[in-house]
């Protein structure tokens, strides 16, 4: 599939990793999809009001900030449970990383038994919780890029 907004190919990706455009799914009927094709090869004229409501995240052709995605998370209250409760992997779990989530949830109750995993359990997640406030780690898990 085909962003329509910059044209590029998105593969099944909802949004467009270039743009952040959501992607629609093809049509029944072909894989041609005409408004993608008339925007990628003429300058991406069209429907304003479509491409400035399907735009998330990123900036607009104007060099203006475009709304977050509406299902995008909170940078700061993803950092802060990081670094205050993410020995229990609770960032994670806002953040959609249930595997990493899971395994620091165990290492934090079970890990009490050997002592260290639920020292190595806060310091990772100290560690996360920095990273997402300064930016290093800036999508979920579904890829959607976080708000401020």
């Amino acid at each position: 599939m085909f962003c329509t907004h910059c044209g590029i190919d998105a593969g099944d990706d909802a949004f467009c990793k270039s743009c952040g455009t959501t992607i629609q799914k093809e049509q029944p009927g072909g894989d041609f999809n005409q408004q993608a094709f008339n925007q990628a090869n003429f300058g991406g004229h069209g429907n304003q009001n479509q491409q400035s409501q399907n735009n998330f995240g990123g900036q607009n052709q104007f060099g203006g900030n475009q709304m977050p995605h509406p299902n995008a998370k909170s940078k700061i209250v993803a950092g802060l449970l990081g670094i205050f409760l993410g020995g229990l992997g609770i960032h994670n779990f806002y953040l959609g990383f249930i595997g990493k989530g899971v395994a620091q949830l165990l290492m934090s109750t079970i890990g009490w038994i050997l002592i260290i995993p639920p020292f190595a359990a806060a310091i990772w997640a100290l560690i996360e919780g920095i990273m997402i406030l300064v930016g290093s780690i800036n999508k979920d898990a579904q890829g959607i890029p976080l708000r401020e």
